[in-house]
């Protein structure tokens, strides 16, 4: 039997956490009532802050690699 790396272990417990997260969330949509199309838009605006922070920090991190050279 081969050793599990880090790696793969790492990828299986992101995977099993967002398949957890996402059936946390179907539950709570059903439980709750809640509106789907809301929460989509919820989703998509996360997601444009988060791809925001992400460019930022990519930018400050190439302008301080060339202001160091």
């Amino acid at each position: 039997m081969r050793k599990r790396s880090t790696r793969d272990r790492l990828a299986r417990s992101v995977l099993l956490g967002a398949l957890a997260a996402a059936a946390a969330i179907y539950w709570l949509v059903r439980e709750l009532e809640l509106d789907v199309d809301v929460l989509i838009n919820y989703l998509l605006a996360s997601l444009v802050l988060v791809g925001a922070a992400i460019a930022v920090a990519l930018l400050a991190a190439w302008l301080l690699r060339v202001l160091r050279r």
